[in-house]
């Protein structure tokens, strides 16, 4: 029987050039092992999935590697890097911060802290996810940690940095890892799909895993395996279509016409299509985002400058039916309302209602027209004839709160009547409604006043 190894475990990186999207960490490591002047405690931060636990076992291998490569990296083939791979020495201890985080745990450590290595060297200490340790865990380990025996390496990996007090901070090299780039990640799935043999597979569809796994390398071979799993029976190109139904991913053109009926005010299409991709099973958050997501595109291709390539399956023209500033104020909107909608007990209706509320801006608002002179993007009426995709009733609605052109009001006139208004509010007091309002109250008008002691006594004000 074939045990299956999955891709995130098999295509593990074993050596520093395999690491991938960290470069200024393996110069680093390289140099310093190279040199010999790798320091004693080392702290590995960043997100998940990037390559922390992976760096520090190389770093592991480097260091105890008798037959290290000039370029800095392990032989692979000596019986300390095999034991270190195949996790079966006692000179590389990896501890799980999380099931080991009392002070207990760490006593035990420094007790044998002090033991020699079997074989080579040094000795390795990784510990995983070091930011669950207790305080006093901590506390304990800092002694050891300032001034530890000459063959003790710490190597310490946290997805919280923020967590670890800072007296231990001080104390290590620390390399923050980055997310992963979304072109590096199309490179390394094409790669390995490659040498996998795996059919012929498009560029949008790793595009599309790489963009779900949002710079984790580890998430990208994940859902690689997930793809490869359920399109296992499929005949020909692993396309974008397949990605969308083996991850429960709302497909590109669909969110790019909810966002054209967003735009065009269409709110029966609007509700259509996002009915459709809830009914398809598609959760309501990754609708959300990925309508985010195109928003902000097109936000950018909005400017003046060409485009040389239109990356929506609608055309330039949408962008002659709102202005620059009028899409900045959907986007605020949309994150607003998402959040909120995305807490409420039903999301999905929720969301629904926050993307009607949109498309009807324009009956409870009026759309400026006079920065057309100004912005080359945005169209002075709109008409059917320019939308063709739009109602009647949302066209005529439009047309009603469209504002035409005014003329630029002499700045004469706006400082007389600016010092008209100061006037007016100097002389407040000589306004009739005040001085029927003083004649008033300055009548006979019986009041009543009531003394500490209880005592009413009523006068007469003159």
């Amino acid at each position: 029987m074939s045990h299956y190894q999955v891709l995130a475990r098999k295509w593990r990186p074993r050596d520093f050039d395999s690491v991938v999207g960290q470069p200024h960490i393996v110069r680093a490591l390289k140099n310093a092992i190279l040199k010999k002047k790798f320091a004693h405690a080392y702290l590995l931060s960043g997100t998940r999935g990037v390559g922390k636990t992976t760096v520090a076992r190389v770093i592991a291998k480097a260091i105890r590697c008798p037959d290290l490569s000039q370029n800095g990296n392990p032989c692979l083939q000596c019986e300390s890097c095999l034991s270190i791979e195949k996790e079966c020495t006692l000179d590389v201890l990896e501890i799980d911060g999380a099931s080991h985080n009392g002070v207990e745990h760490i006593r035990e450590l420094i007790e044998n802290v002090q033991y020699l290595p079997a074989t080579g060297k040094h000795k390795i200490y990784i510990i995983d996810e070091v930011h669950m340790l207790s305080k006093e865990a901590f506390n304990a380990l800092l002694k050891v940690l300032e001034a530890p025996p000459s063959h003790v390496v710490f190597i310490f990996a946290t997805t919280m940095p923020e967590k670890i007090l800072d007296t231990v901070l001080s104390r290590c090299i620390r390399f923050n890892f980055k997310t992963i780039t979304e072109s590096i990640l199309v490179e390394h799935l094409a790669m390995i799909a490659n040498k996998e043999g795996i059919r012929s597979i498009d560029e949008g569809a790793l595009r599309a895993i790489a963009r779900e796994a949002q710079g984790s390398l580890r998430d990208a071979l994940s859902l690689f395996d997930q793809v490869l799993s359920f399109a296992i029976e499929e005949d020909g190109p692993l396309t974008q279509e397949i990605i969308y139904l083996a991850l429960g991913l709302p497909a590109e053109d669909t969110i790019n016409n909810i966002l054209a009926a967003v735009l065009l005010c269409d709110v029966k299409k609007c509700s259509s299509l996002l009915r459709g991709l809830l009914e398809k099973g598609v959760n309501v958050k990754r609708i959300a985002l990925s309508i985010l997501d195109q928003l902000y595109q097109l936000i950018q291709v909005s400017a003046p400058a060409p485009v040389p390539n239109w990356p929506f399956n609608f055309g330039k023209e949408i962008l002659q039916q709102v202005t620059r500033a009028e899409l900045f104020w959907i986007y605020e909107v949309m994150v607003k309302d998402f959040r909120w909608s995305l807490d409420a007990l039903l999301p999905e209706k929720v969301t629904e209602i926050a993307l009607q509320k949109i498309c009807y801006r324009r009956t409870f608002f009026k759309v400026d027209r006079r920065e057309l002179g100004a912005t080359a993007t945005v169209a002075t009426e709109v008409s059917p004839g320019v939308s063709p995709e739009l109602s009647p009733q949302v066209q005529q609605q439009v047309q009603a709160q469209v504002v035409p052109p005014q003329q630029a009001v002499p700045s004469q006139v706006l400082l007389r009547q600016r010092s008209s208004s100061e006037d007016l509010a100097n002389n407040f007091l000589d306004h009739p409604f005040i001085k029927e309002t003083e004649k008033i109250f300055n009548s006979k008008v019986n009041r009543v006043f009531v003394k500490e002691n209880s005592e009413v006594i009523e006068t007469n004000r003159e």
